[in-house]
């Protein structure tokens, strides 16, 4: 069984975190304007993520019913760090609603060096990609999950040559 992990000024410990390894598909960058002096600018990423391969047994049996919501769902790579939970420490969030949607929010990832670095490579990897997160459960009901993210290492792949 999980526990949900509530404290706001420290991060969970490395070994209390539940790994995910989600596969990515494609990307769409987003900018979205609702006014001329606001804007919110994503890199979007089609993500699925297989209950068979969850390697956690208590992490497997909470989310199984929602794996429809798991064979497709967005990931976003935003600029800011809007909407994010009151936990400093957090670096993302993932939340799975039944018959709606997942989605996982990756904060302030666009406004920081690496992605300044990784972010032009992104066309040339295809096809070839992998992510790796670390979640503790933040909030766990019959029709919601949602977990927050502690790290994550992702990359993009292409050959030199």
């Amino acid at each position: 069984m999980l526990e949900v992990y509530r404290d706001e000024h420290n991060a969970t410990p490395q070994e209390r975190t539940l790994a995910l390894k989600p596969k990515l598909r494609s990307w769409t960058g987003r900018i979205w304007r609702a006014t001329p002096q606001s804007f919110q600018l994503m890199l979007k990423l089609d993500a699925s993520l297989a209950i068979s391969e969850i390697v956690d047994n208590g992490l497997r049996a909470e989310l199984s019913p929602f794996a429809a919501e798991l064979s497709s769902f967005a990931l976003y790579l935003d600029y800011t760090d809007e909407g994010k939970l009151p936990f400093s420490w957090a670096v993302g969030a993932f939340s799975v609603e039944a018959s709606k949607s997942a989605f996982m929010r990756f904060y302030d990832f666009l406004d920081t060096v690496p992605a300044h670095v990784l972010v032009p490579l992104l066309p040339a990897a295809r096809a070839q990609s992998d992510l790796i997160l670390s979640v503790v459960p933040y909030r766990l009901e019959k029709n919601l999950l949602v977990f927050l993210i502690t790290d994550y290492d992702l990359g993009f792949h292409n050959r030199i040559g």
